[in-house]
């Protein structure tokens, strides 16, 4: 049996089609998350590096070497970082009271430390 269309049916079927169309035309971003590149790591005050293991010298543990080759003694280096050949995105300052033995860098500490892609 057919019912009559009633002005408070109809309302109610307008209301839900609108509602599955909003729904279903939603523009939600659900592509995966941009990478960034070298410039925007660069522009943000990183600096592309590498951790090395240098623990077979006297006093050395794990350094960070930067693409132009300076080496880097950090006095924070998080643990899940202390990996030889550890591709990285570093932003560092000096450390002005950090005292080493280890002579093959400049004292630092870490501000950030993201891993990079290569």
């Amino acid at each position: 049996m057919i019912f009559p269309a009633t002005p408070n049916i109809m309302r109610f079927f307008t209301i839900a089609l609108l509602l599955v169309f909003i729904a279903c035309s939603s523009s939600k971003d659900v592509s995966e998350p941009k990478v960034k590149t070298t410039q925007q790591w660069v522009d943000e005050g990183y600096t592309s590096a590498t951790i090395k293991d240098f623990s077979s010298l006297d006093g050395c543990t794990y350094l960070v070497v930067t693409e132009k080759g300076t080496k880097l003694m950090p006095s924070n280096l998080a643990k899940e970082f202390q990996k030889d050949r550890l591709a990285v995105w570093i932003k560092y300052h000096p450390s002005k009271s950090s005292m080493n033995i280890c002579m093959k860098g400049i004292s630092v500490t870490v501000d950030d430390i993201q891993l990079r892609e290569l």
